[in-house]
């Protein structure tokens, strides 16, 4: 499934590869703010990225209460609004995103 157009990033692992990251960065049509962010990419480790690369944050169906409101608490305090969806169950037992 091509999921391209959501214009979303997910990060699962950095990259040591150079090479890896080179094809991938000439493959794509990668955002200003978010190019910079993969070609400084060492391996695994916590890491910084812009803030303003976050547009939206995707709570999962089954997130606690505790949870749920950690991430409201830092979303609170951002300098710009960021929209907050959940993931749910419809009828049909299919995945949709509602807003939250």
């Amino acid at each position: 499934m091509d999921w391209g157009y959501e214009r979303e990033w997910r990060v699962i692992a950095r990259w040591d590869d150079a090479e890896r990251k080179r094809i991938y960065i000439q493959e794509h049509d990668i955002p200003a703010t978010a190019l910079s962010f993969i070609q400084n990419q060492d391996g695994p480790g916590l890491y910084e990225f812009p803030r303003e690369a976050i547009t939206s944050v995707i709570l999962g169906s089954e997130i606690s209460a505790e949870n749920e409101a950690g991430v409201r608490d830092v979303i609170r305090r951002m300098p710009k609004r960021i929209n907050i969806k959940r993931v749910h169950y419809n009828a049909k037992r299919e995945l949709e995103i509602v807003g939250a």
